[in-house]
């Protein structure tokens, strides 16, 4: 990298012309911008603008941060906007280096690479040991940060002669030797192609030297992929299926197409091999990039036409309207015309009289088509199976596909075809919004496979919008999706004046299905699918809530009204038919959580924001800005954790950012924002403010168009998972979590069961028990050892109810260290809150009877920036452990991996304890941290798998947060559940019902202790506590534990923490008198005991203790 580029950010740049120009074009921009998340609306255009934009608002250009609340108005941002989106490169950008075709010139071949001993692939070049947290080392003469990337990677155990770890580049970047922008030697080329299919497990590393196919000159991209024979989706087609099996069309994740993980499953899961063809294929596979490419080269043909003025609109107005009892559809789109069609689906429906259509291949608009990424569907077009124009809009659903053969000008690009080009193909962040700009309309269509459900299902209305005293629509979360959907007169089966808020409702609708763009090839090399899954990263889907619109909704019938009613008191259904109250239960509990996770998200921002940003000084890395959002009476989900997207008028890219401070000013109504790229947008956003920037005193300024992202999942998992699962899928009958259902509902005593011990409780008894606690001991007494009784025995299901200041935690802490004696059990301790874990944490470390105990703390990363309660046994500090502690139980590979995990997890835990010296970083130490945050997110699992071999936990103790999220498909913890036998729940009075489903589900062997007090805070919820989303999704464990008549509960009364005088008043109005005090001179005699005990004297005779643990009447 030259001097050029070593320029301050906040100094004038003097890059020359050419060069921006030229590293604006590239697609390096795209590839390091990706992010957790991509939900967004599209930027609002110059001719109408929304959000915070308002009047005396317009002008901030010349302020620095500190200025921003006196700026005064003007149109000077809006102007710049307006004339940056004028210099885009609308219908034929400059096509990217990185994704031409191979040319026949021989260019330099890339780095060489070694085999290590491991066999992995590593760079050759090593650097020095890793610089501390602070500004110690400065740019040699010959390093640079491309040379840093390109080449080779700072080791941290460089001192031992180790290479650097393998794989290691930009996130989003191939690890192969080729750098972005390069293309391959094809002087001497190997394969002329095409390449046989084979599934990606047999995919080669690298790209053949030389490969070609008869596609390859035809689209940017095409290079990249390996086609599908084409006979074989022509004349030997297998049977087409109208299923699209969810767990491998997957549904977006947060993060959207920022998530490489997730784009490399875009890609086509039926392999058509010679040898062995497939007997069925989703309809959705169909499409072949020939289709695409003829299909671009019709709608290319027609935008020139009309840009030329020589476009002759067809009226189709006199042909007769379709049939509007139904839609017809087709598996197999036949062929028109001599045209085959590519696959839209339906995005958004408020477009007038029609709907908006997104494309389903990236190949479509991908990446010089933007303006095929969304094209509008109205009652002008014509049905090539009917023959008929239109189609009856009330009888479509979001996410309904549609095959295109054609397509024409809309009438905003016939009146102004140049400029509605150009809006059109500036990167959408939603597909509809007052301003969007739309350049094509579909011309002939057919209908994809359209699949109800055979079942209705629940929905919950959250609001009503009233006027002139009449409900003109509703918003409403159904079960499947934590998504509000609004609903609208013309779907209701009764008059929406009828409606209450909360009310539960029924509806008929679709199956719901992905909204995810795919690609329509497989990809040559796992290389070439890298690149491809980082180049879709500049996209936003356009319907990335996973909400499905019902078809029609009804009032559920009296019948249900009961059923209702009776689950949630003694639930004699359960009793009565156990397999169908499974089925209603699991359909309301998912109904109830999909309606919560709807609550808390709507009050989020929904609008796109113009503002101008500034450059937080002293300028940190990876790098922050300050944006102010006008017309905000709250902060409206803007929170720090929470993710932004902003795009920069004239860019060709979105940028993903995290909110890292947030500053209200309510009389302003004004909120400061202050933002922070991840570490691979760092370098793309420094590019575009060099390049769009201004320099302003102190800082530099630009303008954005920023919006509040969607709310991960992991930061309130339980509604959301919940929302999105059978509670009941996973439970087999006669298992474990069956049994424990079953007590939980089945309002009967354990006496009726057949199996032996669930028959009855353990025995009493009236024996002392003494445990050593941080060098003392400490006594039980007797209610305290009765719930260790309880909570040690065999039944699947027990609860112990626990006033304040009895111990409760000491006692679940005994109860886990007894449980884990046994070698093939694992127990998990779960709570609401980091802190609660903590605490339990530090406790059953002070157990000084249990040496053999391996105690394990999980915090998720997110919340290990933030860890307020560190302990010595936190995951990170367990696992940097490994390699000195079990030196002579690993294997060369593993002790490598265990040194490089820990000299990495140090430079991020250095910048964590001292986050004054980001912004002081060098180039050298940015580049570090960057490459310490890739290798340990990458190498998490696998220090996992060492850790349960050589360190094999016995107790494991996290939030029910990262529980639910570590046993997912993709959790750390998933391959070890089996070995979950006992999950200890404590402050459980804050677990919300659907949890403890969640978890019978997810650890179907584990028994399930559940500790807490019903007095005490129950599970938050944002919405009434009477309403049927709180009573129904998040009603308290201890709660519903305590009038459940066949779990046994073991109270705890004996309080330690309160003076008998203060105990009078809660004892009296909360617990009828039940709880007991422990009196001076009763401490003083147990302290007595104590010593006693520790001396090896033994106590005189006592007298025998009584139960305390009981069933309910």
């Amino acid at each position: 990298m030259d001097s050029s580029d070593e320029e301050p950010i906040c100094g004038p740049s003097t890059v020359p012309a050419t060069k921006r120009h030229h590293e604006e074009s590239t697609m390096e921009d795209v590839e390091m911008t990706p992010a957790p998340e991509a939900e967004a609306p599209r930027a609002a255009l110059p001719g109408g603008v929304t959000g915070s934009r308002s009047r005396g608002s317009a002008s901030r250009s010349t302020a620095g941060p500190s200025r921003l609340a006196s700026s005064s108005g003007s149109s000077e941002p809006l102007s710049r906007m307006t004339a940056s989106m004028e210099q885009l490169a609308v219908s034929s950008p400059p096509l990217p280096s990185s994704i031409r075709p191979p040319q026949p010139e021989s260019q330099t071949p890339p780095a060489k690479f070694r085999r290590s001993q491991s066999s992995r692939r590593k760079p050759v070049v090593t650097f020095g040991a890793p610089s501390g947290a602070g500004p110690t080392s400065s740019r040699g003469a010959t390093s640079s940060r491309g040379a840093a990337r390109g080449r080779g990677l700072p080791t941290p155990a460089a001192s031992s002669g180790r290479p650097g770890p393998s794989g290691m580049s930009r996130r989003g970047v191939s690890s192969s030797a080729s750098a972005w922008g390069q293309s391959r030697p094809t002087s001497a080329p190997v394969f002329s192609g095409p390449l046989p299919q084979v599934p990606t497990s047999q995919l080669p590393q690298d790209t053949p030297q030389g490969y070609t196919h008869y596609l390859i000159d035809k689209h940017p991209w095409a290079h990249f992929v390996n086609p599908r024979p084409v006979h074989f989706l022509r004349e030997n087609l297998p049977t087409v299926t109208a299923t699209l099996d969810t767990t491998v069309y997957r549904h977006l994740p947060d993060a959207g197409y920022m998530s490489t993980r997730f784009n490399k499953s875009l890609f086509p899961q039926v392999v058509f091999r010679a040898d062995r063809l497939p007997t069925r294929i989703p309809f959705i596979e169909i499409p072949h990039l020939e289709d695409t490419i003829d299909f671009r080269a019709r709608s290319k043909q027609v935008m020139n036409q009309l840009l030329s003025g020589t476009y002759d609109e067809v009226d189709v107005a006199n042909v007769s309207p379709s049939p509007a009892d139904q839609l017809h559809s087709v598996k197999i789109p036949p062929v028109y015309k001599g045209i085959r069609p590519v696959l839209y689906q339906v995005v958004a429906t408020g477009w007038g009289a029609g709907v908006i259509l997104e494309a389903k291949d990236f190949f479509i608009m991908g990446p010089d088509r933007r303006d095929l990424h969304c094209i509008t569907f109205d009652q002008y077009s014509i049905d090539v199976i009917t023959g008929g124009r239109g189609f009856n809009k009330a009888l479509l659903s979001i996410k309904d596909f549609v095959w295109v053969y054609s397509v024409k000008p809309t009438l905003q690009a016939l009146e102004s075809p140049s400029t509605t080009l150009r809006q059109a193909s500036v990167p959408r962040t939603t597909a509809l919004e007052t301003t969007s700009s739309f350049f094509f309309r579909v011309s002939h269509f057919a209908f994809a496979p359209i699949i109800n459900r055979e079942e209705p299902i629940y929905g919950i209305i959250l609001s009503r919008t009233t006027r002139y005293n009449n409900v003109i629509h509703a918003r409403a979360a159904f079960e499947g999706c934590p998504d509000a959907v609004t609903i609208t007169p013309s779907i209701c089966q009764f008059s929406l004046n009828r409606t209450v808020p909360f009310e539960i409702l029924g509806a008929h609708s679709r199956v719901n299905v992905s909204s995810a763009t795919r690609f329509c090839e497989p990809p040559v090399s796992l290389e070439a699918r890298a690149h491809l899954a980082g180049l879709i990263r500049c996209f936003l889907p356009m319907h990335p809530d996973e909400g499905i619109l019902p078809l029609t909704v009804f009032k559920i019938s009296p019948a249900e009204h009961a059923w209702f009613t009776d689950r949630l008191g003694r639930f004699d259904n359960f009793y009565r038919d156990p397999v169908g109250s499974k089925r209603r239960l699991a359909k309301i509990c998912n109904a109830a959580c999909s309606a919560l996770a709807a609550v808390n998200a709507a009050g989020d921002d929904k609008h796109t924001h113009w503002d101008v940003a500034f450059v937080v000084t002293p300028v940190w890395h990876p790098l922050r800005i300050q944006i102010t959002l006008r017309d905000m009476a709250s902060e409206a989900g803007w929170s720090t954790g929470r993710h932004a997207i902003l795009w920069v008028p004239g860019s060709l890219n979105l940028i993903k950012m995290k909110v890292v401070a947030v500053e209200a000013n309510s009389p302003r109504k004004e909120v400061r924002v202050v933002l922070q790229a991840f570490p691979w947008s760092h370098e793309p956003l420094k590019r575009l403010i060099h390049r769009f920037g201004r320099d302003v005193p102190g800082t530099r300024a630009f303008d954005v168009c920023v919006r509040l992202g969607k709310s991960t999942t992991s930061a309130n998992p339980v509604y959301d998972i919940v929302s999105r699962m059978d509670v009941f899928d996973n439970v087999m009958p006669r298992t474990l979590a069956d049994q424990l259902i079953t007590i939980l509902y089945a309002n009967q005593p354990l006496g009726t069961s057949d199996e032996p011990h669930l028959k009855s409780l353990p025995p009493p008894s009236d024996e002392e028990r003494f445990f050593r606690v941080k060098g003392r001991s400490v006594t039980l007494t007797p209610d305290q050892r009765d719930a260790v009784r309880v909570g040690t025995g065999k039944i699947p299901l027990v609860a112990i109810q626990a006033a304040f200041g009895t111990g409760k935690t000491l006692v679940g802490a005994i109860i886990a260290a007894l449980l884990s004696g046994d070698s093939e059990t694992i127990v998990i301790v779960t709570t609401s809150t980091n802190a609660a874990v903590a605490q339990f944490t530090d406790t059953l470390l002070s157990l000084e009877d249990f040496p053999q105990m391996r105690v394990v703390r999980h915090i998720s990363d997110t919340a290990a920036a933030d860890n307020l309660t560190p302990t010595p046994v936190d995951l990170s500090k367990v696992l940097k452990s490994l390699g000195s502690e079990f030196k002579d139980q690993l294997s060369e590979e593993d002790l490598e991996k265990c040194e490089l995990f820990k000299g990495y997890r140090d430079i991020i835990e250095s910048y964590m304890e001292h986050p004054e010296a980001i912004p002081n970083m060098t180039d050298d130490q940015k580049d570090e941290y960057e490459i310490a945050e890739q290798y340990v997110s990458r190498t998490l699992k696998r220090m996992v798998k060492i850790m349960f071999r050589v360190r094999r936990p016995s107790v494991i103790c996290m939030t029910t947060s990262s529980l639910l999220n570590s046993t997912g498909r993709k959790g750390i913890f998933k391959s070890y559940i089996r070995d979950f036998r006992v999950v200890i729940g404590d402050e459980a009075s804050q677990i919300p019902e659907p949890a403890l489903l969640s978890i019978a589900s997810r650890l179907p062997h584990a028994r399930q202790v559940y500790i807490g007090d019903v007095h005490q805070l129950a599970p938050h919820v944002k919405c009434p506590p009477t309403a049927n989303p709180a009573v129904h999704g998040a009603r308290s464990v201890m709660d519903l534990l305590l009038h459940a008549p066949a779990v046994p509960v073991a109270p705890l009364i004996t309080t330690f923490r309160a003076h008998p005088a203060l105990l009078a008043l809660p004892n009296r109005i909360a617990y009828d008198g039940q709880l007991g005090a422990v009196s001076p001179d009763e401490a003083a005699r147990r302290a007595v005991q104590r010593r006693a005990h520790h001396r090896g004297l033994r106590p005189g005779p006592r007298e025998r203790g009584c139960s305390f643990a009981h069933y309910k009447n």
